[in-house]
């Protein structure tokens, strides 16, 4: 995270906490999102409207990114 923090332009970080889903990632997004102040911290893989509660009370994340997040738009 440092090497990304001195890349001028960069202010975000899109990530599942290196898991496979941001649920399997959970606990690692908790500590990026406590101990980054620079960055901000997306959380994706697999957000959804069904369980973007529960990931916003494990992560504590004020920023996601999903598709299925708002549910069906058509």
């Amino acid at each position: 995270m440092q090497q990304l923090q001195s890349i001028k332009g960069v202010n975000a970080i899109l990530t599942s906490g290196k898991a496979p889903s941001a649920m399997a990632g959970a606990d690692v997004l908790r500590k990026m999102t406590e101990h980054q102040k620079d960055l901000r911290i997306i959380v994706a893989g697999g957000v959804t409207k069904d369980n973007i509660s529960e990931l916003h009370q494990l992560t504590g994340a004020s920023q996601y990114h999903g598709k299925r997040i708002v549910g069906e738009l058509f």
